[in-house]
């Protein structure tokens, strides 16, 4: 392989080959276990950010759209990085319809109003129908639909503080997410199909049955975006959701003791009928040239088991994450391995922990002394007490965001390269 050219030219030409490789590509069929972009009974937004205080820092928005002709109700969870579930929101979206939800307008105290009589059908779609169990009042913890336009006071503060670190008067005075210190909300969104109006969370008992009977729903109707704006860069970024389908008659999503999207929350029982996310991941990375800041990734790793708020001050035990491996190539396919060996917790620095926690950005830089190249995942660890005890695998998500600032932003998934239900003693090392 012939070295990356520091120069515009060289740079420019490898992103509209790597993007284009990406557009042009011929379409993939709906496929239980494969990473593909298609409607789903569940999405997921792997990390967002919203500075709280400045308005030119990084804030985050997602649309969900409805692929069928018959209305649907998406609820949607906020989780903290270190997975604890602070907040749901349920959304009516028409046939054919798609709703936005800028998370920095959530965390201001404003709710999107998306109930049946928001708006009118379509021509393309079927009349709007009314979900039971959709209440007009919203708790601390839940907005129901039709949601109030504000949120109170005291869900404001909630919402702020859970998912910076701080203690919430909703969680006893405790913590639910890591302290950066900077006044970023971090986290991540998972998007479910329902039946009807929920405050719930994914993680309570009896949100899934399996069949799709339970409080979520088994359609796969579901797709939609998010996007990063950085206004004090001038950069934005956006990638698609991550579509989770679900099955009741796929082997890999109904057998008792599979590893299914939410085997964390149901016993690895696969009442959920979620497909994983992978296990093994690689992306390319540019840090030279007009690539400035360089390339980061966005890392999203499941919690393994539910979590719940913690004292302030203190982490739960499984934390900071590990990793099994990661590797970073240069343009001439010599790597260099930042840490190996199938252990938890990995003792071997710098640094040990590039992701600690359940969803995070990383620099490139921090994992790699190379300008350009690839980069490999391998994030199949087991902390105590994860569902891994009982499957042996534990999927993650891996994205990866190109960025120039004022330019140039784009992310994109990584390339999935094993999941759970793979063949996984084909797999030596990198």
């Amino acid at each position: 392989m012939n070295k990356l050219p520091n120069t515009f030219g060289g740079c420019l030409l490898g992103v509209l080959v790597m993007l284009g490789g990406t557009t042009v590509s011929p379409p993939v069929q709906a496929a239980i276990g494969a990473l593909d972009r298609v409607p789903a009974a569940t999405l997921l937004l792997p990390y967002f950010e919203v500075d709280l205080a400045d308005a030119n820092g990084p804030q985050t928005r997602f649309t969900v759209v409805n692929a069928s002709a018959n209305p649907a109700l998406a609820h949607a969870t906020l989780w903290t990085d270190t997975g604890v579930p602070t907040f749901a929101l349920d959304l009516y979206v028409g046939g054919r319809g798609s709703v936005e939800v800028d998370l920095r307008q959530l965390f201001a105290g404003v709710v999107p109003q998306t109930s049946p009589g928001a708006f009118a059908a379509g021509p393309d779609s079927t009349p709007h129908v009314a979900f039971p169990s959709c209440p007009l009042a919203a708790s601390a913890l839940y907005a129901g639909m039709p949601a109030p336009a504000r949120f109170s006071n005291a869900q404001i503060a909630h919402l702020r503080a859970a998912h910076t670190g701080l203690a919430s008067a909703a969680f006893g005075n405790m913590c639910s997410a890591a302290p950066h210190g900077d006044g970023i909300a971090r986290g991540y969104v998972t998007i479910d199909v329902v039946n009807s109006c929920t405050s719930n969370f994914p993680s309570d008992s009896g949100y899934f049955i399996s069949g799709g009977t339970g409080k979520a729903s088994n359609r796969n109707v579901l797709f939609g975006q998010y996007t990063t704006l950085e206004r004090g860069d001038r950069v934005t970024a956006a990638s698609p959701l991550v579509s989770i389908e679900a099955s009741n008659t796929d082997p890999i999503t109904s057998v008792a003791g599979s590893y299914t999207f939410y085997a964390a929350f149901v016993g690895a029982s696969a009442a959920d009928n979620r497909e994983p996310l992978g296990t093994h991941w690689q992306a390319r990375y540019i840090d030279v040239g007009f690539f400035d800041p360089g390339s980061q990734f966005v890392i999203w790793r499941d919690p393994g088991f539910p979590h719940a708020p913690f004292v302030c001050g203190s982490l739960p035990t499984d934390f900071p994450r590990q990793q099994a491996e990661i590797v970073a190539f240069d343009e001439s396919e010599n790597p260099s391995v930042l840490d190996s060996g199938n252990v938890y917790p990995n003792p071997q620095p710098p640094p040990t922990s590039p992701a600690p926690w359940m969803t995070q950005r990383v620099d490139a830089v921090v994992m790699s002394p190379f300008a350009s190249g690839f980069m490999f995942f391998n994030l199949n660890t087991a902390p105590p007490g994860t569902v891994a005890s009982t499957t042996g695998q534990m999927q993650s998500y891996v994205g990866v965001r190109q960025r120039l600032n004022g330019t140039f932003g784009a992310e994109l998934p990584a390339t999935y390269l094993y999941g759970p239900q793979d063949n996984m003693s084909m797999i030596i090392g990198y």
